[in-house]
């Protein structure tokens, strides 16, 4: 395996009908222009991340073409792609397949969980439709869609389009707010609910405009309804740093 891009024939450049996510990180020009010269490996480790999701996609979708289509495949669903570019994160997979929902639910949690492991919220849009994703080469009327419905979600949240996932997946929620169904990243084993508290409680303190602080408010109370106050569900004391500064925020309580 390796990171040649193959020149596709023109009668390969078609269509199919997959689950699109389109996924972007939350306050990434702000970061990159406030970092300066010396925030160039810190804000390019996180790029290295989002990208080992590409290479972890290679990698499996290696793996699963030596395995005859007759063999169950217990990984990812066969013919998932994963494309990175800088800030951003597009995911594809055919529709069709029984384990699409559970794949797509898998990539959006690593990608959350990495996002904030980092220090940053994400946003995205999943739906279905036409596209074609090959390696990096990635277009069509699908990608279109999911990325207006990343740019209409609004808050830190992954939104799908009307009853995508109805009766399929239990990794999603509705936001009692709009009524938009968003991924429960929460409820997901890879993001740990400390550090999505310690995030969201530096951004309410940091947070220099009202539309930046409205999208940690709905972060604070997407946490206070999926983890709540108790400290056995991972509502516990955090620091925070401010200036090169620690300052404590107690379990149950918010800036």
């Amino acid at each position: 395996m390796s990171d040649h891009i193959e020149r596709p024939s023109y009668q390969d450049l078609i269509y199919e009908d997959r689950l699109v996510a389109f996924v972007d990180i939350l306050g990434w020009s702000a970061a990159v222009q406030s970092s300066g010269a010396a925030g160039a490996g810190e804000l390019g480790w996180v790029v290295v991340l989002l990208q080992d999701l590409e290479r972890e996609a290679q990698a499996h979708a290696h793996f699963a073409s030596a395995i005859p289509p007759e063999v169950p495949w217990p990984g990812p669903t066969r013919g998932t792609v994963v494309t990175q570019f800088s800030d951003s994160v597009v995911i594809s997979l055919p529709a069709d397949d029984p384990t699409a929902a559970w794949t797509i639910d898998q990539y959006l949690s690593l990608l959350c969980s990495r996002a904030c492991q980092s220090g940053f919220l994400v946003r995205g849009g999943v739906t279905r439709g036409l596209i074609y994703h090959r390696q990096r080469i990635v277009y069509g009327p699908a990608l279109i869609d999911a990325y207006q419905l990343e740019q209409r979600a609004v808050w830190p949240r992954i939104v799908s389009s009307p009853n995508l996932f109805e009766g399929t997946s239990r990794g999603w929620r509705i936001d009692s707010a709009d009524g938009r169904t968003f991924f429960d990243y929460l409820t997901s084993f890879h993001v740990l609910p400390t550090q999505y508290r310690q995030l969201i409680c530096h951004g309410l303190i940091t947070a220099t405009e009202q539309r930046i602080l409205d999208k940690y408010l709905w972060a604070k109370n997407y946490f206070s309804l999926v983890i709540g106050d108790d400290p056995a569900n991972g509502c516990i004391a955090v620091a925070i740093e401010i200036d090169g500064q620690l300052l404590g925020v107690p379990a149950g309580k918010w800036p």
